[in-house]
């Protein structure tokens, strides 16, 4: 069975299942880490570089940066950032 098979199998099992209250707090707690490392290094050089680099790319209008708007059209009230609002 491919993967993607896999995990569509284990989504819809779990979506039927109520999250123990440790996972839940896991969780939480994974995404709220995941902010903690994400906003302070966004400001970091090399993360503009980055980001600079990969506006050149052909898929970079579907991305959402973080503590920097989309790369696209700045919908949203987001930044554009290519130099528009």
């Amino acid at each position: 069975m491919p993967a993607i098979e896999v995990l569509r199998a284990f989504a819809d099992k779990i979506q039927q299942e109520p999250l123990s209250a440790e996972v839940s707090r896991h969780a939480k707690r994974a995404l709220v880490d995941w902010y903690a490392a994400a906003y302070p290094g966004a400001s970091d050089p090399a993360v503009a570089l980055l980001r600079s680099l990969l506006l050149d790319e052909p898929a970079c209008d579907a991305a959402d940066l973080v503590a920097g708007g989309g790369a696209g059209d700045g919908a949203l009230g987001r930044p554009d950032l290519r130099g528009g609002r």
